[in-house]
């Protein structure tokens, strides 16, 4: 608890950082997709972020992230809440900033995790620090309104996301 609140704490001090001439940007992103823990697309992955445009090319956001997967005797859930810094590559690569949204960043916060295998009647619960990187890209349908996909990678863990984005 302690830690989410320094957490919480850190991103409304750095979200009051705006850049001098820089509008700032809030985007919300929604994204189902798929995690690569044991067999690709057996596992159930549903995400939710928010992301506070700080410079004209740089974003800091909050992230909460839920897998699961269900196999025969074999149960594992997994639950994230990280900060995520990302980097906007569109200005630097000439892509019209208006549509599109280019990106690389990194990850980190905790994670709460659960496995239990039925058959032998193991189970273990543990909870730690997480740490990854995300590559991206937003490509906005309407002004305010877009489709997102991503790929990540954290330790022990890695996934591709995809969803929606509405920028306020």
């Amino acid at each position: 608890m302690k830690k989410l609140v320094l957490l919480t704490i850190l991103l409304m001090s750095i979200s009051n950082l705006n850049a001098q001439g820089s509008e700032p940007t809030k985007k919300f992103n929604f994204n189902l997709g798929t995690t690569f823990f044991d067999t690709f697309l057996e596992s159930k992955n549903i995400y939710a972020g928010f992301d506070y445009k700080i410079t004209e090319s740089a974003s800091v956001g909050l992230m909460f992230n839920h897998a699961n997967f269900d196999k025969s005797f074999n149960k594992y859930s997994r639950n994230e809440i990280l900060i995520t810094l990302n980097q906007d590559w569109s200005g630097i690569l000439g892509v019209n900033t208006n549509k599109f949204d280019i990106y690389t960043g990194i990850n980190m916060g905790n994670v709460y995790y659960n496995f239990e295998n039925t058959n032998t009647d193991y189970s273990q619960k543990n909870e730690g620090f997480d740490i990854g990187g995300q590559v991206g890209i937003r490509y906005f349908v309407y002004k305010n309104f877009g489709l997102n996909t991503e790929i990540y990678s954290n330790l022990g863990k890695g996934g591709i996301r995809t969803g929606i984005t509405y920028k306020f």
